[in-house]
């Protein structure tokens, strides 16, 4: 039998999910608790199309990052995202030095159950990386070039967009690199 949706929003132990994993192709995978440390090993969840992931925990973020490099669609959701401003802009040069294929998104999903719409500090990532600023139709947006012939550009998803209350989406997407007309 094969299954292309698979959850697990669990801490119990995860010998049932192995069993489920072995020999299947996910389209959508989506992890929480404990057992994302385990399960992100498996080659059928490494090649999975769109992964979501749970977590607070900073190493679970950096493993689910290096592991679901062929992932198109990664969403990992924040419940706070305080902690995670420091080191923002360690984390997105870490994914524009990664080979992810061209139309590849990662999703950092932050629950705003306050409302404070703290966003990241664009100006000092821009500084930080000494990365450009551009304009993507109508979003602003920070332009990184990738080592393959790509860019990983990185924006706040507008709130008309994406109709989710109370939370805020920062999207580092990989696209082509825009040739200049000169």
């Amino acid at each position: 039998m094969k299954i292309s949706t698979l959850q697990v929003r669990s801490d119990e132990p995860i010998a049932t999910w192995y069993h489920v994993a072995s020999g299947n192709s996910f389209s959508d995978v989506a992890m929480g608790g404990r057992a994302v440390f385990d399960l992100l090993k498996e080659p059928e969840i490494q090649n999975s199309k769109r992964v979501t992931i749970a977590t607070s925990s900073k190493n679970i973020q950096v493993i689910a990052r290096e592991k679901l490099t062929k992932c198109l669609n990664l969403r990992i959701e924040f419940s706070s995202f305080l902690g995670n401003y420091h080191q923002l802009s360690q984390e997105i040069f870490e994914i524009s030095r990664e080979n992810r294929p061209i139309g590849a998104i990662i999703d950092y999903y932050v629950h705003d159950y306050f409302n404070t719409k703290l966003y990241p500090n664009f100006a000092k990532i821009v500084a930080d990386l000494k990365a450009k600023r551009t304009k993507i139709g109508r979003i602003n947006a920070i332009t990184i070039p990738m080592e393959s012939d790509a860019e990983l550009n990185v924006f706040i998803v507008p709130e008309d967009e994406e109709r989710i209350k109370n939370t805020w989406i920062l999207r580092m997407a990989v696209m082509e690199k825009r040739r200049n007309a000169d």
